[in-house]
């Protein structure tokens, strides 16, 4: 069993933790709404995929989708390969 204050400390950052998820999650809802249609669309697509969330769907599409690359070595070096 846990000391008592250690596990009254561990409640407390349980506490901490779930509101800065719920913060996080308030904050990319606003982030996404003041996106464009399009760009929405392409976020949402990018959602779909098992590894990116909304966070890195975001950053993908407003980094790289506004640039024109003529090969894939362009777009490698862009994203740090």
């Amino acid at each position: 069993m846990l000391p008592a204050e250690l596990l009254a400390r561990l409640l407390r950052e349980c506490e901490r933790l779930a509101l800065v998820e719920e913060q996080f999650k308030a904050l990319t809802k606003t982030q996404v709404s003041q996106l464009s249609k399009a760009v929405q669309e392409k976020v949402a697509s990018f959602t779909k995929l098992k590894a990116i969330g909304e966070t890195g769907a975001i950053r993908i599409t407003t980094e790289l989708f506004w640039r024109r690359f003529d090969n894939q070595k362009q777009v490698g070096s862009c994203v740090g390969l």
